[in-house]
């Protein structure tokens, strides 16, 4: 008797081919399933710093427009403010362009106007994983004052 209960317990030990065959299926199904949620969170925080980056200019562009009436300031002004020298951001990854000769200006009875083609901020990522991704800020003075972001992260420009 004690020699079959040890053959018994001998026998159950592990697992049978089956049942490894379907734990690796459905960890490849919840792989599958996850990998493109995943990426599509890199994505969008990605682009996220980027509008980060064109918020932080388009605030600089107001207050250095509100301090400069009636001349206004062009975006290109604002990149040292911003610790963007040069119009590229501290970490290199990403490029402000096409912003030299686009100006906001606030005249004495505080209207504002937006000389240059649209939009009026564009970022450019140039190096590691963000290479061609694209941000623009256009701004539409008001009232109502608008301003909107697209994005392109390979798609082409959508709203973001």
């Amino acid at each position: 008797m004690k020699h079959l209960r040890k053959m018994l317990r001998g026998s159950e030990a592990g697992f049978t081919l089956i049942e490894m065959l379907i734990v690796v299926l459905i960890v490849g199904v919840l792989a599958g399933i996850a990998a493109p949620i995943y990426y599509g969170y890199v994505k969008d925080a990605k682009t996220a710093g980027a509008k980060a980056l064109a918020g932080s200019v388009f605030t600089a562009l107001q207050a250095c427009a509100q301090g400069n009436v009636p001349n206004g300031c062009t975006v290109a002004q604002t990149y040292g403010s911003v610790g963007a020298p040069g119009g590229l951001s501290t970490d290199g990854l990403w490029s402000y362009v096409g912003s030299a000769a686009k100006k906001l200006t606030i005249d004495a009875a505080g209207v504002t106007t937006v000389t240059g083609a649209a939009p009026l901020i564009e970022i450019l990522g140039i190096a590691g994983d963000v290479n061609n991704y694209k941000i623009d800020l256009a701004f539409t003075p008001g009232p109502p004052s608008v301003t909107t972001f697209t994005c392109d992260t390979g798609s082409g420009l959508n709203p973001c």
